[in-house]
């Protein structure tokens, strides 16, 4: 067998990401990022949520004239990217085949004799839709759906469609509502413009095509723009804004409400202190996630090994100090699920017990019962 048919070809999947909040992501879009070498991906996504997986990130995202790279090097680096043997995905927003450029890439590759896959994607469109309670279809209303390029202008052949959907047109809206009207559509037709779609800033407007071709209002990008007797007022969804006072953000911050942070507590570390005598103890006390973080940066300031904390006991007051300390790959036992109440309960049994010496990291305003 010659050497060419032994090289180890990889694959590259076109993905959609969907509108932009991680919780529209599919599951099979999801698997492939999971076991995926290396993540090309564009702009218009939460770009944060992909520091889960274990891939190299390489940033690709155009936006309006700003280009990363140009589509030839885009192709040329998928293809490259695929032939040392790596699983690739290229990561887009929304979906592919929606002015997404997915099917040029997809010839390309192929073309290159490397094999790929089209995962589909939620659609802003249809996000924007769902967001603004309207439907793109409806029986009586509109039973046919364009979807347009607001680019240019001067390029663009108008459908006679009873629903129209115009991607990247922010900067150029009232120049399209003149020409929808100029193309037959009544000036009342109702129009919403729906930005940052599925985030939790999300913001809908609504005009008449008229009132949109008067007004000299700057429209935010990125917007979709839907027109159509469907698009007339609703309510739409209501953005509800939640005040955390936490020190640290929650895992649940991207759920359907802006999270506006404003922590109570300010946390200082203070890694001054002589370590010479912190290890003369039986056990280590970590009240919090807060105190096993800088416990262990404090060792680190102050060049000591790890090693040095093998010969104590770990005890967790609190679940959240248990599973920081197994987050690093060191396990308490038994393992703590309880409430702190418990936790003093069974810590001051554990110490009377065994008139054990135990070191406690904490606050200057820790626990009064501690």
């Amino acid at each position: 067998m010659s050497s060419q048919n032994n090289i180890t070809k990889g694959k590259v999947t076109i993905a959609g990401f969907g509108p932009g909040n991680p919780e529209l992501l599919t599951v099979k879009a999801y698997n492939a990022l999971n076991i995926a070498d290396i993540i090309f991906y564009d702009d218009l996504l939460d770009a944060s949520y992909l520091d889960r997986f274990s891939a190299e990130k390489v940033y690709v995202g155009k936006r309006s004239n700003r280009h990363t790279y140009p589509q030839t090097e885009i192709n040329r680096m998928l293809v490259e990217a695929a032939k040392t043997g790596h699983n690739v995905v290229r990561l887009k927003g929304g979906d592919p085949l929606i002015f997404g450029r997915g099917m040029e890439e997809y010839d390309h590759i192929t073309r290159e004799g490397v094999e790929a896959e089209i995962i589909p994607g939620i659609s802003s469109a249809v996000a924007a839709a769902a967001e603004a309670l309207v439907p793109l279809t409806s029986r009586g209303l509109s039973s046919s759906v364009a979807f347009l390029s607001g680019h240019d202008t001067d390029k663009l052949d108008v459908p006679l469609a009873d629903t129209l959907v115009v991607f990247m047109g922010a900067s150029n809206q009232k120049e399209l509502a003149q020409l929808f009207i100029k193309k037959g559509y009544d000036g009342n037709t109702p129009v919403a413009v729906c930005h940052r779609v599925s985030f939790s800033d999300s913001d809908t407007r609504r005009y008449t095509l008229s009132s949109l071709s008067e007004s000299n209002e700057l429209l935010p990008s990125p917007s979709i723009m839907i027109v159509g007797q469907t698009a007339a007022s609703r309510a739409g969804r209501t953005v509800r804004r939640w005040l955390y006072t936490g020190s640290r953000l929650p895992a649940w911050k991207n759920t359907d409400g802006a999270l506006v942070h404003a922590p109570l507590v300010s946390i200082r570390a203070d890694y001054s202190a002589e370590p010479a005598n912190i290890f003369n103890c039986d056990s280590i006390l970590f009240p919090g996630r807060n105190a096993v973080e800088h416990f262990f940066r404090y060792l680190a300031h102050h060049k000591i090994d790890l090693r040095a904390v093998l010969d104590k006991r770990l005890l967790a007051l609190t679940p959240s100090a248990s599973h920081a300390l197994k987050g690093i790959g060191l396990y308490i036992d038994p393992e703590f699920e309880g409430s702190t109440e418990e936790g003093i309960f069974r810590i001051n049994r554990w110490i009377k017990l065994g008139g054990e010496k135990v070191l406690l990291p904490c606050s200057s305003v820790g626990m009064p019962e501690l």
